[in-house]
């Protein structure tokens, strides 16, 4: 299987969180995502910040239709960068494996840097 090549690709990080706490906090989300990106060149294009919300109850959220929306209709990045599935979502590796799918089908690579 053929490594993506993340240098010049355009990325928005997405951080979530349902609790503030130091370790997982949004702000300490999206210094680890920046840091660990940085080395591959990419470019940051925009930050998504879902402070206060659960990953565990799928249908109350509607971010991740956005974010689809967004490449299909501006296509003005290539890549997400979220930290682990966790922190995407909490709703079963099913809901996980959709939005993975859906991304592809979009043209967005999912980047996973902590997994």
């Amino acid at each position: 299987m053929n490594e993506y090549d993340f240098k010049a690709k355009r990325y928005i990080a997405m951080v979530r969180a349902s609790h503030l706490s130091d370790e997982l906090s949004t702000d300490a989300q999206l210094q680890l995502l920046h840091e660990r990106v940085r080395e591959k060149g990419m470019i940051h294009v925009d930050n998504i910040v879902l402070d206060g919300v659960s990953g565990s109850l799928p249908g109350n959220r509607d971010d991740m239709e956005k974010l689809i929306a967004r490449k299909k209709t501006t296509n003005d990045f290539d890549v997400l960068v979220v930290q682990r599935l966790d922190r995407l979502t909490r709703g079963g590796s099913g809901h996980g494996l959709w939005f993975e799918h859906e991304c592809q089908r979009a043209g967005i690579h999912v980047f996973f840097v902590g997994d």
